[in-house]
């Protein structure tokens, strides 16, 4: 999940209200400010658990795309190698080439050749960097960020085009027009930055977790009710439920960073976590005891030594250590089937390149491109499918409520697994 701090928002899951329908906005493309999204977590649809685990009234739920998790690996030839050559590229002057020119997608091309993506003519079956050919031969931009929220999901293009599918009961699936150079979905909204760093949110806004402060951001990370962004001065600042902390669900001064200077973060559902410049990790929220009672499971209290990424979920967090071995805390150290104890927080060995912890699952992402997913995978509660990936390579993923997502190595393109009661895990055509 993306990261989310504590937030008694989110609305329980039901059934009706569902908005499948994928809602896209074209826009130009921006200069990148950061790519970094948090895995979000969200809250499931907990109606089926006991009484004294169930969530009462509306609840808000976690989600981290802590920072993108990219790798930075090479698309491995998702993207057509461009035309170079400015003899190929250039487009008639003024008539002085008696060829018929062949207007395709508006790029005004000569014969032979074609938009490679963004108005720019290059030969055809090619494209520029950061596009690729489709089925119909033309160059669509190909994701640069996938993030999966609560119920929906959203991914931020190439072009700087923001597509989001899923449950839109609250605006969470329907962008507003504008540029965007990062991405990050929360429980049941979503905010990204501008090129000059400005945070644009939509989505519910019942806490004004949807309602960020001027200034210039260099990340930022939506989780449940609660939205936290890295300024460019290395300052963090929170907007959404958790400015006071009466310890009362679902304020648990989630809303309120430590002073100091730091790298990256990650919003989880109660909680947030920070990575400073010497690797150690400082969280505050929920979790910063454990007596094993809901919300507070120790999430907040984070090992010692040097981590390299750190990852927010609901009840968990896990940090990349600098020797790529994954550690987690928080709910779900052991696997007993019982609510929150899933696993999630019990890493297998081995070293990763990203870890995301999503709702009560975590998955990290092995140098090769493969994944390896744990937790709310024994076919008990909370088992949607969402710790069994496909066998497939990729490059970035991000784990939501009950869902995971990734874009594949191969051709760049998304995939996404596990809960799709509101069509969260099925990727439109882009």
């Amino acid at each position: 999940m993306n990261g989310g701090s504590a937030d008694s928002g989110f609305r329980g899951a039901d059934a009706s209200g569902a908005d499948s329908g994928a809602s896209r906005v074209d826009t130009g493309l921006a200069d990148e400010v950061s790519v970094e999204a948090g895995i979000r977590d969200s809250a499931l649809d907990l109606t089926a658990m006991p009484a004294s685990d169930s969530f009462a009234g509306e609840r808000p739920v976690p989600f981290d795309t802590a920072a993108d998790t990219r790798t930075g690996r090479p698309d491995s030839g998702a993207v057509a190698n461009p035309v170079d050559t400015a003899a190929e590229t250039r487009r008639p002057d003024s008539g002085a080439d008696t060829a018929t020119p062949v207007d395709v997608g508006g790029a005004g091309c000569m014969a032979g050749l074609h938009n490679g993506g963004d108005g720019t003519c290059v030969a055809n079956g090619t494209c520029v960097t950061g596009y690729r050919v489709n089925g119909t031969g033309t160059c669509v931009a190909v994701p640069k960020i996938v993030s999966a929220g609560g119920y929906h999901s959203c991914a931020l293009l190439s072009d700087g085009t923001v597509v989001c599918w899923g449950r839109d009961d609250m605006g969470q699936a329907a962008p507003p027009a504008g540029r965007l150079a990062s991405l990050s979905a929360g429980f049941a909204h979503n905010c990204g930055l501008d090129s000059k760093g400005i945070v644009v949110c939509w989505g519910d806004n019942g806490h004004g977790q949807a309602t960020p402060p001027g200034g210039s951001f260099a990340a930022v990370s939506a989780g449940g009710s609660c939205t936290c962004g890295l300024r460019t001065d290395g300052t963090v600042a929170c907007w959404g439920v958790g400015i006071t902390n009466p310890g009362i669900d679902p304020d648990y001064g989630q809303a309120i960073p430590p002073a100091g200077s730091f790298v990256s973060l990650s919003t989880g559902g109660y909680h947030s976590c920070v990575l400073k410049s010497d690797g150690s990790v400082v969280c505050w929220g929920a979790g910063t005891s454990n007596p094993d009672t809901r919300p507070h499971y120790g999430q907040a209290i984070p090992p010692e030594g040097s981590f390299a990424s750190v990852s927010a979920g609901y009840y968990h967090t896990c940090g990349l250590r600098t020797d790529g071995t994954v550690v987690c805390w928080g709910g779900g150290t052991s696997n007993t089937d019982i609510w929150p104890h899933f696993g999630q927080a019990a890493p297998p060995a081995g070293k990763f390149v990203s870890v995301v912890a999503g709702g009560f699952h975590t998955c990290g992402l092995k140098a090769d491109g493969s994944v390896v997913c744990w937790g709310s995978n024994t076919g008990g509660f909370a088992d949607y499918g969402q710790s069994r990936p496909p066998a497939v390579g990729f490059v970035s993923l991000s784990a939501g409520e009950a869902h995971t997502c990734g874009i594949k190595s191969a051709d760049g393109t998304i995939a996404c697994w596990g809960w799709n009661s509101y069509g969260q895990s099925t990727v439109p055509a882009m």
